[in-house]
């Protein structure tokens, strides 16, 4: 991905009080996603999104333009797992 280019598309699993990871997941891969540039992630999203082939690149934070700068740079980690616990964003 050495273009900057990107989708936003709207997180409603974003206000459930919990497991809001798994339709995010869903959401992504079903849009065809190739790569999802995150701060965290959990395990039950890792999990969906490695298993669909997905890129999962966790450190993002502040402006897309910067994170996708920081992305093509290899700035942010690739992951192959989950790096926050289950229910980690509750609170």
């Amino acid at each position: 991905m050495d273009s900057m280019d990107f989708e936003v598309v709207e997180n409603v699993a974003a206000v459930v009080s919990s497991g809001a990871g798994a339709p995010a997941a869903y959401l992504v891969k079903h849009r065809g996603a190739e790569a999802v540039l995150t701060g965290h992630v959990g395990p039950t999203a890792a999990e969906i999104l490695l298993d669909a082939g997905i890129g999962v690149y966790a450190g993002a934070e502040g402006r897309v333009r910067e994170v996708l700068r920081r992305f093509n740079e290899g700035g942010l980690r690739s992951v192959e797992s989950a790096t926050v616990p289950s229910g980690f964003g509750l609170g």
